[in-house]
Parts: C-alpha cells; structure tokens; sequence
C-alpha cells in the first residue's frame, strides 16, 4: 500500500485526472468563508490575502520580486536523472524510461511559467498548479501545467489541500495538484508570506505620496511676496494681492509705489529632500524584506564599500539558493506524483539545475598547474569537452613552457617571464621529485609565510633556506624592475 506524506492511503481518481476540476464555475466566486488565516499580520489588519495581490502594483515591490525572480528564472541548465535507490549504484530500465517519459512529456510545456509559479510561493506562501493529464495506453501522459487562484484553496487540520467548491470544501484528489509552499509549519500550513510584511512600508510609503503631492502643490512653486507701505489700508492689500495672483497668469504686475517685490522659494533640503529620504527608507525596508539585502536594489546616500557591496551580492546570491532549492522541491514533487499516478514503484526521477562549467576558469588553473611543472596528456583535454582530433598538444620550449603563454608578450615582460623561470627553476632542485607535494602546498597557501610554513611541514628534512633566498631574490629584482619601468615610462 502507497501512502500520501499525510499517511493517507494514495487512491487515484482517474477521472478526476483528465479534466480541469478547479474553474471559475466549480469555484463559484471567491466570497465564501474559509478557515481562519493565521498569519499575524493579515489577522492584526482583519484583511485576507486578496489584498496581497494590490501590492504589486508598488514599483519597489515589482522590482524586488522581478529581482529575486530572474537569479532562478533565467538558469537554462536543468534536467532530470533516473532515480537511484542509493549514490554509486545504477538505475533500472524501469527507472530509465520513466525518467524518458516525464522528461518527453515537459518538454510540450512551458517550464519557465511553473518555475515562476513556484517561485510566487515565497511572496504569497503558497502556490496550487493544476496539472492536466490524458491517458495514453497504458500511462498517463502530462500535458499541461497551468497555476490557479489562491483564495480558491484553504488546508485542512492535517495541512492538506482543500478546493472551495460552489462554497463546500472538497479535499483535492492525489495527482491533480502540484503545492508549492515557502517555509510551511503545522500551525500555518499556508507557508510564510513575505509580500505580508509589506504591508505596513507599502502603506506609509503611499500615504507618504499623497503628503507630498500637497506639499508641492502649496509650497513647491516660487512665492510672490511684496512688503507694502504701512499707510496701506486693508482694501489696498487685497487688490495688490489681487496684482501679484495675476501675475501668476501673464507674469505682470503693476505695483504702488514704495512696495518691495521678492520672489521666495522653499528649501528643497527642509521639503522634498526630508520627502526623499523618508521614500528610500520604506523603500529599503521592501527590499530586505523581499530580497534580504538593499545595495543590488537602491543607492541612497553613501554608495558604501565595496567589502559592503560584495556582501549584499553575497547574500543575493544566497537567497537566490534557496529559490533554487525551492524549485528543485516542486519538481521532484512532481516527478512523485508521476510516478505514483502511473502505478510505478520506482524511485522517483531526480531534478536538479546545472551550472555552466566555467571554461575560463578551467584554463586559469590549468595554466598555473603547467607554470610549476604539471604536464597535461590529451585525456585531459578531451575530458574538457574537445575530441581528440580537434587538437594536438604543443610542447613549448625553453622550461618547458608552451610558447602561447607568452603570445604578444612585450620584451620587459618576457624579461620578467625569464627572471621567474629562473626562480622557479632554482627552487625546484631544493625539492626535485615531489612536484605534487610542491603543487599542494602552493596551491592551498594564503601567502608567502604561509608557503613556507606548510612546506616545512611538508618537508621536515630539507632544508628550505636556499629555497627561501631564491624566492626573496626573484621578489626583490622583480620590485626593483617594476620600479625602473615606472621611471622610464615617466622620462618618456
């Protein structure tokens, strides 16, 4: 017997699977009661989640979630692999072909709308994609994926999905939804909804407008100020007011002798400046609580270090981890229901994204490897991703370096190419025949202490203080080289 992750029996409703069961007409409208919401802020405000979807209509909010959004979105490298029952040991045919078939049946759908569904789930706490099945022989085919509205789904006692029907709650059948929930618990099963804690800056930053607006209105444009004679009468200042609102119109007024005319202005720094920072800050709190961070979002003020800057990107880029990871759960989930709705007991496929190797990076270190003496044989180009008859390998000449390395070198730099040969080569008969060891301890170094640290350790019966001399040489005339061109370039 197959049980559901709430310990239920999985019965599958094989008429409910091939038709759309969550519609305008099944829903019957959205006004029907549903069980008490628990989420803090929404109750605090006697307001339900609909309003939820007001928000984005704030510029601060659409940027932050478009942000977080595309860091997932926009990765292309995805795939599904036959399941396992463990790491190192392969799958069965059986695994295989229902690994093909899930992966010929997506290949119709659009991946990129489920991903943005599953994605909503961290602004909204949770999303419900219908999924659309035919039958096909003797398997259920997946054709179609499409998200449905929130406010038609409410959880049961147990966390388990429930469709509003015509106002009656009707527990969903296994295999017709796919629910993405964003850090769920058993008191709130309806996941941690981050647009919520918007809620109050989107308030105060729209009330903070609407002061605004009056406040340039009333004082954002220049003052007509005139000091009248102190022998005017008070029907002499009306019409010389009169006078100078007129002049708003046609720019001329004609003004009684003896009166003084100034044209004031606000302070921009005592109006809209105070305005200005008031926005940004509600503005910054939308963006730490969307994305976790500001400085990829906004500049305000300072533009900050770039030790501040990295850090922002750091934690981006960890939020956008977790997105990831959220994805990858809401497609394996389905994989389980794929395999669970066509009656199979294979371990289910496994989705996950791929990283673009980085080629330039790869041939970085390659280069470094081949600077202190490894030498590479064709295999190891051709695990790179080149066949064998793409290629043939260069020897290089002199240290046994390939001469590419030096490819539009000037002569001061082969200059200094030469003093470092030296250098190394120098250093190399201190330690001859424990290149690996060597290329350990200089490739997990930190510094040049550190170095020689972990090379006395690696070495404890050589002695390193030949080695040591070599390299405070090769430094020392590379340092005072470095100077003569400067001097040079400046003669020049």
């Amino acid at each position: 017997m197959i049980l559901d992750q709430y310990g239920n029996p999985i019965t599958i409703e094989k008429p409910a699977l091939t038709k759309e069961l969550a519609s305008f007409s099944a829903a019957g409208g959205s006004g029907y009661d549903i069980l008490p919401d628990p989420d803090p802020v929404l109750r605090k405000r006697g307001d339900d989640a609909t309003v939820l979807d007001a928000l984005a209509a704030d510029d601060q909010v659409t940027m932050a979630m478009q942000l977080r959004k595309r860091k997932v979105t926009n990765k292309g490298n995805y795939d599904y692999s036959p399941g396992q029952p463990e790491k190192g040991v392969s799958p069965s045919k059986n695994a295989i072909a229902l690994c093909r078939d899930l992966t010929m049946d997506l290949a119709s759908i659009k991946l990129k709308n489920v991903f943005n569904a599953s994605l909503a789930a961290n602004f909204y706490g949770y999303s419900v994609i219908e999924l659309y099945w035919a039958a096909d022989r003797d398997r259920y085919r997946l054709i179609h994926m499409e998200e449905k509205p929130r406010h038609w789904f409410t959880f049961s006692g147990k966390g388990e999905l429930l469709f509003i029907s015509s106002g009656l709650k009707v527990k969903a059948p296994y295999g017709k939804f796919l629910v993405v929930r964003h850090e769920p618990t058993y008191e709130n099963p309806f996941g941690l909804r981050l647009l919520s804690r918007c809620l109050w800056p989107v308030a105060f930053k729209r009330s903070g407008v609407e002061w605004c607006m009056k406040f340039l209105e009333r004082y954002g444009m220049p003052w007509q100020i005139v000091k009248a004679p102190s022998n005017f009468s008070e029907p002499d200042r009306r019409r010389l007011a009169s006078s100078l609102a007129a002049m708003v119109q046609d720019a001329v007024a004609v003004l009684p002798h003896g009166a003084e005319h100034v044209i004031g202005a606000v302070d921009s720094k005592g109006g809209a400046g105070t305005f200005l920072e008031f926005m940004n800050f509600w503005n910054a709190s939308i963006s730490k609580v969307l994305s976790c961070q500001t400085q990829s979002s906004e500049i305000t003020g300072s533009t900050g270090t770039y030790a501040s800057s990295k850090t922002h990107y750091e934690v981006l880029g960890d939020v956008a981890d977790a997105d990831e990871q959220l994805v990858c759960d809401a497609m394996n989930d389905l994989s389980v229901i794929y395999t669970r709705v066509n009656g199979s007991l294979e371990y289910p496929p496994v989705f996950a994204f791929t990283e673009a190797k980085d080629h330039m990076s790869q041939a970085d270190l390659d280069k470094k490897r081949h600077e202190v003496g490894v030498r590479f044989n064709k295999a190891h180009f051709e695990r790179q991703g080149l066949s064998a008859d793409e290629f043939d390998l260069d020897t290089g000449t002199g240290q046994g370096r390939a001469d590419f390395s030096r490819a539009g070198f000037t002569e001061d730099q082969e200059a200094l190419e030469d003093l470092a040969d030296a250098a190394l080569a120098d250093a190399a008969r201190g330690v001859a025949g424990f290149q690996e060891t060597l290329l350990a301890c200089v490739e997990a170094a930190s510094g040049f202490e550190d170095l020689l640290k972990r090379l006395e350790e690696a070495f404890p019966d050589a002695s390193l203080g030949e080695f040591e001399d070599v390299l405070g040489e090769a430094m020392t005339a590379a340092q005072m080289f470095g100077r003569y061109r400067v001097i040079l370039e400046g003669e020049e």
